[in-house]
């Protein structure tokens, strides 16, 4: 009804952030809220409003809550991107910056849940974009395509689904649509060349942070497959 409206819209008011930063609400967004709340909660009050009065003023409750979660300022996270198409060679890898909506640019719908996130879908459109430039923008189905649940049918120009990638050398499960990156993560994507997924993908960890010229250091290799 009207009052759960109302009250959905004021929790949400009280918890945004306006400025300009990534995953706040642009300016005006609360006071425009607001108003939409106490336009409704003067419906709620009036003893004689009518029913079509109270379908109406929470159709747009609902129209205001809905314009100020569009309202949300493009979510970043400056990730590493580490691709891999073929054995035996290291992967490409590339520091960029994700925005929540690279997806979408490309005509690709993330999950409601997941729209303000910036995703493994994300960075896939974005890498395809930064790799293949013009002809990616004119059919990117062509080179990528990730279908509903997140499952990704073409990489790298391959139609195939003999893949895997993983966050933090951490293999994942869920789609692309519903991985979520954060600055500061790596996300690395790559083939299987073997169709019975005996490949395995080798990664350096314990790297220190700094080394000297002509001294041994110590790294681990680690991997993980199907």
């Amino acid at each position: 009804g009207l009052e759960a409206v109302i009250d959905e819209a004021q929790s949400f008011a009280d918890n945004m952030k306006e400025g300009m930063t990534s995953g706040t609400y642009k300016e005006g967004t609360k006071a425009a809220l607001l108003e939409a709340i106490a336009q409704a909660q003067s419906v709620l009050d009036n003893e004689n409003a009518t029913e079509q009065e109270v379908r109406a003023a929470i159709q747009q409750m609902k129209a205001a809550l809905d314009t100020a979660k569009d309202a949300k300022n493009v979510t970043t996270a400056a990730v590493t991107v580490r691709m891999n198409d073929a054995n035996g060679v290291p992967a490409v890898a590339e520091k960029t910056t994700v925005k929540s909506d690279d997806a979408a640019a490309y005509g690709y719908v993330k999950p409601a849940a997941m729209k303000y996130e910036v995703t493994a879908a994300d960075a896939l459109y974005a890498a395809h974009a930064a790799m293949y430039g013009d002809a990616f923008a004119k059919d990117p189905s062509k080179y990528l395509v990730i279908d509903g649940k997140g499952m990704i049918h073409t990489l790298f120009g391959k139609e195939t689904t003999n893949l895997g990638y993983a966050v933090n050398n951490k293999w994942v499960a869920t789609g692309a649509n519903e991985t979520v990156l954060v600055d500061g993560d790596i996300f690395s994507v790559f083939l299987y060349n073997d169709k019975s997924y005996s490949d395995r993908y080798f990664y350096f960890d314990d790297v220190p942070s700094q080394v000297q010229a002509g001294a041994a250091f110590t790294v681990k290799v680690r991997s993980y497959g199907y």
